[in-house]
């Protein structure tokens, strides 16, 4: 298990089938979020505060799991403003994000411009140019009411470049949909704010 601080609010964990093993979880009890899984989710949390300093007393916090075809799963975990701070109980939303390594489309929302920008940037300085190329052409930037989904196709990336872009991407995003039809119902009904080269053409 690897814990890593991405920033003061949000943490990421990386584990793997033989972590979910060692806690008596199989997959299917991990993904129906059971009394086993809410105790994993706790050790984790005291593993954080022990290792990070990443204290979670007080706060709401939002799990966001995303699950890889390579038997590695990411938790991005990160705290919520205080709602009360007399209230210690700490209260965890999961959202489940299943992403099948063998899909070459997907879909993800970004709250802001400012989020895709910042996913952009992160994007140009960790990644060879291999990726970079890889995902030219095949990536249009939609805005609707604010708000912004990128549409991408990854056919072009390897296996470890697809694990590193998915595992990259929901630090910024959520993952949408990976359906022809709601691509199609973003083309006919919102604004193509960066057409076929959105990340290239962002970072200009």
């Amino acid at each position: 298990m690897k814990l890593e601080r991405l920033n003061k609010d949000k943490i990421r964990i990386i584990f793997d089938y033989k972590d979910l093993a060692e806690n008596n979880i199989n997959i299917h009890s991990f993904m129906s979020n059971s009394i086993e899984t809410q105790k994993l989710f706790l050790q984790i949390l005291d593993k954080a505060e022990e290792i990070l300093g990443f204290e979670t007393e007080e706060y709401e916090l939002e799990v966001n799991t995303l699950a890889l075809n390579n038997g590695n799963f990411i938790l991005i975990i990160t705290r919520l403003k205080n709602r009360n701070k007399t209230n210690k109980k700490v209260i965890v939303h999961t959202k489940r994000k299943t992403n099948s390594l063998e899909l070459d489309f997907s879909i993800y929302h970004f709250n802001t411009f400012e989020d895709f920008f910042e996913f952009c940037c992160f994007l140009t300085k960790n990644v060879n140019n291999n990726i970079l190329l890889a995902l030219e052409n095949c990536n249009s930037l939609y805005k609707h009411n604010n708000q912004y989904f990128l549409s991408i196709s990854t056919n072009k990336l390897s296996q470890s470049q697809k694990e590193f872009f998915f595992s990259t991407i929901v630090e910024f995003a959520n993952f949408v949909s990976n359906s022809q039809t709601f691509l199609a119902k973003l083309e006919e009904g919102t604004i193509c704010f960066l057409k076929n080269n959105a990340i290239k053409n962002c970072i200009k």
